[in-house]
């Protein structure tokens, strides 16, 4: 079952999320650095946190709550500021795409969180190879009944948002 929020934030309340892949400052492969680009955040005050991902060559940037677009916006280039600072100063790098044009998704370390071992362990060789980066953008919605308008509204242009 999927935990709802509905009315837990403003109507229209943005959150961003925003994937990044980890990568060796020299050879730009993936590499495991999401430990380090979270020891350095916890210690800062940004607009959001660093977390990780499935993989421990992947961070993820999540914004607070958000009042509007704008405010959106400018945290999330605060929170890309504040982990490419990070990355450089621990010898990385940082790049948002899809996936990694060499680096071979499978022999990608798991992040050192529980739940994503277990998820590991259930979903084996297909977990192993979700060596992909997403931006997620959330929206504050009033209730399920407002939600599944907005959605229906939005069908028909998905998939020139996925060309896209």
């Amino acid at each position: 079952m999927i935990e709802q929020a509905f009315g837990q934030s403003s109507p229209f309340s943005v959150g961003i999320e925003e994937e990044l892949m980890i990568l060796d400052g020299e050879t730009l492969a993936l590499t495991p650095g999401v430990e380090a680009l979270i020891g350095w955040a916890e210690s800062r005050s940004l607009p959001g946190v660093l977390k990780m991902e499935l993989l421990a060559s992947m961070v993820e940037l999540a914004t607070e709550v958000c009042a509007s677009p704008a405010e959106a916006l400018a945290a999330v280039r605060e929170l890309r500021a504040g982990a490419a600072e990070a990355a450089t100063g621990a010898g990385l790098a940082l790049a948002a795409a899809g996936t990694h044009p060499f680096s071979i998704p499978t022999a990608q370390q798991i992040a050192p969180d529980p739940r994503y071992r277990k998820f590991v362990e259930y979903a084996r060789v297909a977990a192993r190879r979700q060596a992909v980066c997403g931006l997620h953008v959330h929206i504050g919605m009033p209730g399920p009944e407002e939600c599944m308008r907005a959605l229906e509204g939005v069908l028909p242009w998905l998939p020139l948002m996925l060309a896209l």
